[in-house]
């Protein structure tokens, strides 16, 4: 039976999705040395929207960099420090993303499709800033941890 091979893989990754994925993100995949490796899309083909040039402008703007204790640990120039910070950043952010969006199709199916518990919607989350804080003020910390203002006034109201 292990030989036989399944006609429907829930783990397999849908391609056109993939690819939509890395466009979003601001990579490609490129075929080197027989090994396909995920980059950043070349100059003069980058997409100023996408996560990784808008967390590299950031980054770089707020001048991120510098506040790092060993900045050498994400490369040994400045714009490899800011491609491998942006891009440890966004993958975080894409995961949590993901995570969230598996926690409220569950939370809909347990509720038989109850659109009150669904929460990634612009009606909860109203924008970038939001889910940011979302993000690294409330799920990165402890409850007691939280900041009070940020709770209290956002959308994360007794959350």
């Amino acid at each position: 039976m292990l030989k036989l091979p399944f006609a429907n893989d829930s783990n397999s990754l849908d391609q056109e999705f993939y690819e939509g994925l890395l466009q979003l993100m601001g990579l490609t995949e490129v075929r080197e040395d027989n090994r396909n490796l995920i980059k950043r899309k070349p100059e003069g083909k980058r997409f100023a929207g996408a996560l990784l040039e808008d967390a590299i402008s950031q980054i770089d703007s707020l001048d991120k960099i510098e506040r790092l204790p060993n900045p050498n640990t994400y490369g040994d120039t400045h714009e490899e420090q800011l491609f491998q910070i942006a891009l440890e950043l966004i993958i975080t952010w894409i995961n949590r993303i993901l995570f969230l969006k598996l926690l409220e199709a569950q939370l809909l199916a347990y509720h038989q499709g109850d659109e009150t518990y669904g929460f990634l919607n612009l009606k909860k989350i109203k924008n970038y800033d939001e889910l940011n804080n979302l993000f690294f003020q409330v799920l990165a910390r402890q409850p007691e941890d939280r900041n009070e203002i940020v709770c209290e006034n956002g959308a994360f109201e007794g959350k």
